[in-house]
């Protein structure tokens, strides 16, 4: 019989790695679409599918379509994150997880070249679909189900564990605890350095959040029973 080991192992996609830099990249790209394309969030679509009310409301027809292609150009990026999926699953040389965070970073180095003011629309667009893309691809962390561009779902669920944590002492609810709550603070971190880099570079600053795509492209190389954390 074989002996249990303590030290478990998870893909490369699902590391924590991975995992903490595509949360970088979704709070980074919140900051950048809030401060450099027109004050709006692209990550998630709850606040656009809100503003659409609103917006249907108050006769403001330009905003009306602004959000709905932002939404329906992240309905476009989950479609094509399962289309990748789809075609290269059983792909030998490259993982088809690594084609979509190729892609995301193509679509933001474009962004990059794209001034800000009169085609932000176009930009939010992408944006939206990067996110998309990224948060239908990347599912877990470390045994976990968690959202990288948004943490709503985080919160509910860290939360969850420190009630039951509180309630029966389960150290494992606890530490899953943690691992929700880290992820939302790195999101912040995200937010931090994304404001801080556009204030400073504008459209220029999506480049660093292609740097750090690229980054997690290389990790994914790692094979499944790999060291990476």
């Amino acid at each position: 019989m074989n002996k249990r080991t303590d030290a478990v192992r998870y893909q490369a996609s699902e590391s924590f790695v991975v995992g903490a830099l595509l949360t970088i990249v979704g709070g980074y790209l919140d900051a950048y679409t809030y401060l450099c394309r027109g004050g709006v969030f692209a990550n998630a679509q709850t606040g656009n599918i809100a503003a659409l009310g609103f917006c249907i409301v108050d006769g403001n027809w330009y905003d009306v379509f602004h959000r709905v292609t932002m939404i329906l150009a992240f309905v476009a990026g989950i479609i094509l994150c399962n289309a990748v999926e789809h075609k290269l699953k059983h792909a030998a040389q490259i993982h088809w997880r690594q084609i979509v965070v190729l892609l995301e970073a193509i679509l933001l180095g474009a962004v990059a070249l794209i001034p800000h003011g009169g085609h932000d629309l176009i930009v939010n667009d992408a944006i939206s679909l990067v996110c998309a893309m990224q948060v239908e691809c990347f599912r877990k962390m470390r045994g976990i189900v968690v959202a990288s561009t948004m943490c709503t779902g985080s919160l509910r669920s860290g939360t969850r564990q420190l009630f039951v944590f509180l309630r029966e002492r389960n150290v494992e609810a606890l530490r899953t605890c943690l691992k929700y709550y880290i992820m939302i603070a790195l999101f912040v971190a995200g937010v931090a350095i994304g404001a801080a880099l556009t204030n400073l570079w504008m459209e220029w600053s999506s480049l660093v959040c292609c740097g750090v795509l690229l980054t997690v492209f290389c990790l994914l190389f790692v094979k499944k029973d790999g060291v990476i954390l």
